[in-house]
């Protein structure tokens, strides 16, 4: 990404792996675990494989329906838009949605990456296992030991931050005069950031 502060982790690495095998990518994690960069990251991947895409961010389920039944090679990031419980509203019933999903995978020339908050995790299981739309998709947790940020990963990303918006990362006392910098981080803290579980 031009901003320099994204960091190509395992779960992009898997993704991209798995690009011309699989259609249906699912990315779940808590808040804060990167699953939109990654969802951006990997879509981006995919208009870099084939300029043909169109690429589409989906925030509000209810678009969906409007841009499925378009022919066009699509691949689409369903950015935390599924709703947390079965629902059936006068005009939305996820299951019905889901199997068009499906209906349009069929056809070909389209790919899902969705993005799910583990926090519902419990109805999304549910979900992953029971509806066919996601019978082989690439499941990627975040929140696993193959999947969750390394601390070498953490430090870069955290550097690239630094650098980006002129952070000065220092051991020593506060009010250290070194170079120009905007604002001072104590080295401690970046430890604390990178080694102990501490969230970005």
């Amino acid at each position: 990404m031009e901003e320099d502060t994204f960091v190509e982790t395992n779960a992009v690495r898997k993704c991209v792996d798995w690009m011309d095998r699989k259609d249906v990518f699912v990315i779940i994690g808590g808040e804060g675990s990167g699953k939109s960069r990654i969802g951006l990251e990997i879509l981006r991947q995919f208009g870099l494989t084939d300029e043909d895409f169109d690429l589409l961010k989906v925030i509000d389920f209810l678009q969906v329906m409007d841009i499925i039944t378009d022919e066009r090679k699509t691949v689409m990031l369903l950015d935390g838009v599924l709703p947390t419980k079965r629902c059936s509203y006068k005009n939305f019933n996820i299951d019905h949605t889901l199997d068009l999903l499906h209906a349009r995978l069929c056809k070909g020339d389209v790919k899902f990456i969705f993005t799910l908050d583990s926090s519902n995790s419990n109805f999304f299981k549910g979900l992953l296992a029971s509806h066919r739309l996601f019978e082989n998709c690439c499941k990627i947790d975040l929140s696993s030991d193959r999947f969750s940020m390394k601390e070498g990963e953490k430090a870069t990303l955290l550097f690239n931050f630094c650098k980006r918006f002129n952070v000065g990362i220092t051991w020593d006392t506060p009010g250290y005069e070194g170079d120009s910098k905007d604002f001072y981080l104590d080295g401690r803290t970046v430890f604390e950031i990178v080694v102990k579980q501490i969230r970005l």
